[in-house]
């Protein structure tokens, strides 16, 4: 479910950060008047194709995207996983706007969002040496 936007949502709908590391591609991204993060990691490696729900990152909520690049939305050749900060009670505050009245609101800045992307990327880089490394034992 995602929360009332106050008026500071109207807003387009844009990229606030767009950086890789370590081949993997982190995208902080304004959807729909909330904030929404995507990892990207080479369209080859053995997570990619799996269900969402088997992967244990721990993330703001759960995974709840997972697919390969499109041309009109996420870059192609990577394959992503996302998730949101779009839940009942919680709002995007950006910079400019006037404040939002209801206090019984969770506000996520760009920065909060950041810190916890970052995050859940190092621990995305742990699953993905982990499950290469086990690929690599396992074959002979």
């Amino acid at each position: 479910m995602h929360a009332t936007p106050s008026p500071r949502h109207y807003a387009p709908d844009q990229t606030y950060v767009d950086r890789f590391q370590d081949s993997i591609r982190l995208l902080i991204r304004r959807q729909d008047g909330s904030l929404y993060v995507y990892v990207g990691i080479p369209e080859t490696h053995p997570l990619v194709g799996h269900s969402i729900e088997l992967i244990p990152l721990p993330v703001h909520g759960s995974l709840i995207y997972g697919a390969t690049g499109t041309e009109n939305f996420l870059p192609v050749h990577l394959y992503w996983c996302g998730w949101d900060y779009a839940h009942q009670h919680e709002s995007f505050l950006p910079a400019t706007g006037p404040l939002p009245v209801t206090s019984s609101d969770s506000y996520w800045t760009i920065e909060r969002v950041e810190q916890e992307a970052i995050e859940a990327l190092e621990s995305f880089k742990a699953l993905m040496l982990l499950t290469e490394t086990i690929l690599r034992k396992a074959t002979p």
